[in-house]
C-alpha cells in the first residue's frame, strides 16, 4: 500500500526538512514538499496537522526483559529511606501475591535517594522484616550490587568461610558474617537461586516492554537479554513473539558469553532460524562485563576513589579472561562491545582491543558501552583505534550529584566527553541502559543538550564545554544507533529508499527551549510505514 504523509515538518538533517513523505512496501519512496506530491498517486493520505516527525529512535543498549520484569515488580526508585523501601515492599507482597508467591525482586532501590534516617544499602536484616519464608533479593538501581534476606543466604549456604566469587564481593560485619550485601558476580551467583523464569513470563515482560518502547518513539532497540543462564529460554520467548508478529519493535540482539563452548553452540544453532534474516529480529555482538558502576564505587578506576581511599573499583572480567574472549570471538568474526565505566576498564579494553585493530581499522565494530569515566589517554585512543561509543546521557540525571565527590574535579574535565568526541569523528549511539533509567529517549536527549538534572541542577550544565546541539543528540540517537549495528544504510534517516521508520511528535522540538525537551510525547509511531502505536 503506498501511503501519503503530508503537512509534517519531516527532519532529515540539521537545518533541513521535508513537509511531505511517501512510503510503500515499508520504505520511504520519495520525500520533498507539498507541491511535488499528488494525492492520486497513493492509496491513502495522512494529514499531519504540521506536526514534526523525527526518525524512529534507537536505544542502542538496555535490558528489555528486565524492563517488562520491573513493570511487574516494585519500584523503589523513589523511595527515601530504609524504612519506606520495607513497607513498600510488604504493601506489595500483600497486594500483588501472584508475583510475589515464589520470590520477590526488584532492581531499584537507590540510597544516594534516602533523604531520612541512614543512607546506606538495605541489607539481609532489612530484608527479613518484609519476609523471612521465600527468597527475597532487592537489587540497586544500577544492577551491581543487591541484598539478600537470610533466606537466601542460608539456602545458599553462605557462611563467614564462603570465599568471594571470582570477580565479585560478599559484604561481611566485623566478625566476618555476610551481611546480605553482594556485589557484581556475588550478586549473579545468588540470584541463582530464583531459578529460570517460564517462557510464558518471559513473552509477557518482552512484549510489555517493546510495545513500551514504541509509545516512546523507540522503533529499534540494541538488547541485552540473552546470557548464560537463560539464553535458550528467552531465544524461544522472543523468537515466538517475532513468529507470530505480536510485537513490531525491531530488535538486535547483544548477548554474552562466558565460554568457548557457549559461543560456539550459539553459533551453531539459534541463530540459523530463517526469522533472524530478515531487518526485524537480528544478531547483535558478543557482550562483555568488565567492570561495576560509579554508583555502587565498584567501576575499575586507575586511582582509588576520592571519597573511599584505597578501593579502585572491581574488576569483573580478568585481563586474561577478557583476551581470551575476544580473540575467540574476533577470530569468528563476532563483534564485541564491553560495558566500561571506570578508566582503568576503558584503559585495559582498549589495550585487548587494539590486538586486533590493524592500522586504525575496527571492521567488526568492536565497541565501548558508558565510557564514563575518561583520562586523555583513553579519549585520545578511542579516536585513534576507530571505536564505537555507546552513551548513555541520561546517566547524568544522577551522576551530576556525585561524580565529582567519587573521581574528583580533574578528571571530570574528561568524562562524560560527549561533544568532545562526537567533533573528533567517534561514531556514537545514545541509549538509557534500561530499566538502569527509563527507556523514554526524551529526558535522554534533554541531558546530552544541557547537561542537567530534571530539575535543572546545575544552573548552565554540568562540565558545560560538553553539551551538544540538540541535532547532534537525535541524530546520534537515530543515524548514530544504526551505526552500532551496521544499518546506517537503511534506517537512522528520513531518506529515500529507508526503512519507513519514524515518530510523530506532541510539539516542535526544534524550537521548544531545552528544558521542554524531557517532556515530549510521541503521538505516533511508524514501523515499515505501518502506524503500530497511537496516543
Amino acid at each position: 500500500m503506498k501511503t501519503l504523509w503530508t503537512y509534517g515538518k519531516f527532519y532529515l538533517e540539521k537545518g533541513k526538512f521535508a513537509q511531505a513523505i511517501l512510503t510503500e512496501d515499508g520504505r520511504i519512496k520519495k520525500l520533498g514538499k507539498l507541491e511535488d506530491f499528488d494525492p492520486k498517486e497513493a492509496d491513502q493520505v495522512v494529514d499531519l496537522e504540521g506536526r514534526t516527525v523525527l526518525p524512529g529512535l534507537n536505544d542502542s543498549h538496555c535490558h528489555m526483559s528486565a524492563v517488562g520484569k520491573a513493570m511487574m515488580e516494585v519500584d523503589l526508585n523513589t523511595c527515601q529511606s530504609v524504612e519506606e523501601c520495607i513497607e513498600k515492599t510488604k504493601a506489595f507482597i500483600e497486594d500483588h501475591p501472584q508475583w510475589t508467591q515464589d520470590f520477590v525482586h526488584t532492581m531499584s532501590w537507590n540510597e544516594d535517594h534516602f533523604t531520612e534516617g541512614e543512607k546506606r544499602s538495605l541489607n539481609r536484616w532489612d530484608l527479613d522484616r518484609m519476609a523471612t519464608d521465600r527468597p527475597i533479593i532487592l537489587e540497586r538501581i544500577c544492577g551491581h550490587i543487591g541484598a539478600a534476606n537470610s533466606y537466601v543466604i542460608e539456602k545458599m549456604g553462605i557462611t563467614k568461610d564462603t570465599p568471594d566469587p571470582k570477580g565479585g564481593k560478599i559484604d561481611r560485619d566485623q566478625d566476618g558474617n555476610p551481611t546480605g550485601i553482594f556485589r557484581e558476580r556475588a550478586l549473579e551467583w545468588v540470584k541463582s537461586l530464583l531459578g529460570r523464569p517460564s517462557k510464558d513470563y518471559v513473552k509477557t515482560c518482552m512484549k510489555l516492554s517493546l510495545d513500551y518502547a514504541l509509545s516512546v518513539g523507540i522503533t529499534s532497540v540494541q538488547s541485552n537479554d540473552m546470557s548464560p543462564s537463560n539464553i535458550k529460554g528467552h531465544y524461544e520467548s522472543l523468537r515466538d513473539l517475532y513468529e507470530k508478529g505480536e510485537v513490531q519493535t525491531r530488535y538486535r540482539h547483544q548477548f554474552c558469553v562466558e565460554s568457548k563452548k557457549e559461543l560456539e553452540d550459539l553459533l551453531a544453532g539459534e541463530f540459523q532460524n530463517p526469522i533472524y534474516q530478515g531487518k526485524t529480529l537480528t544478531i547483535g555482538p558478543v557482550k562483555m562485563f568488565k567492570d561495576g558502576s560509579l554508583g555502587a564505587r565498584t567501576a575499575l578506576m586507575k586511582e582509588a576513589y576520592a571519597d573511599d581511599p584505597g578501593n579502585h573499583g572491581v574488576r569483573v572480567l580478568s585481563l586474561k579472561d577478557q583476551k581470551k574472549m575476544v580473540a575467540m570471538a574476533d577470530q569468528r568474526g563476532f563483534q564485541v562491545v564491553t560495558h566500561v565505566i571506570g578508566d582503568l576498564a576503558a584503559q585495559e579494553t582498549i589495550d585487548v582491543y587494539k590486538e586486533f585493530i590493524k592500522e586504525g581499522k575496527n571492521p567488526l565494530g568492536h565497541g565501548l558501552i558508558h565510557l564514563q569515566i575518561t583520562d586523555q589517554e583513553v579519549l585520545d585512543d578511542v579516536v585513534k583505534f576507530d571505536l564505537p561509543v555507546y552513551f548513555q546521557p541520561i546517566f547524568l540525571d544522577y551522576d551530576v550529584h556525585i561524580a565529582e565527590d567519587r573521581v574528583g574535579k580533574d578528571l571530570m574535565k574528561t568524562s562524560y566527553a560527549f561533544k568532545t568526541l562526537a567533533e573528533r569523528g567517534v561514531k556514537i549511539g545514545y541509549g538509557t541502559d534500561a530499566p538502569v533509567e527509563d527507556l523514554n529517549p526524551f529526558p535522554c536527549i534533554y541531558a546530552a543538550v544541557t547537561r542537567q538534572d530534571k530539575n535543572g541542577y546545575p544552573e548552565g550544565g554540568f562540565v558545560p564545554e560538553e553539551r551538544v546541539a540538540l541535532e547532534t543528540a537525535i541524530d546520534a540517537y537515530s543515524l548514530g544507533s544504526a551505526q552500532m549495528e551496521f544499518m546506517e544504510g537503511e534506517k537512522g534517516r528520513i531518506k529515500e529508499g529507508y526503512l519507513a521508520d519514524f515518530i510523530v511528535l506532541d510539539r516542535d522540538i526544534f524550537s521548544i527551549p531545552d528544558e521542554e525537551i524531557k517532556n515530549v510525547q510521541v503521538l505516533k509511531t511508524i514501523v515499515g510505514g505501518q502506524v503500530v502505536y497511537e496516543k
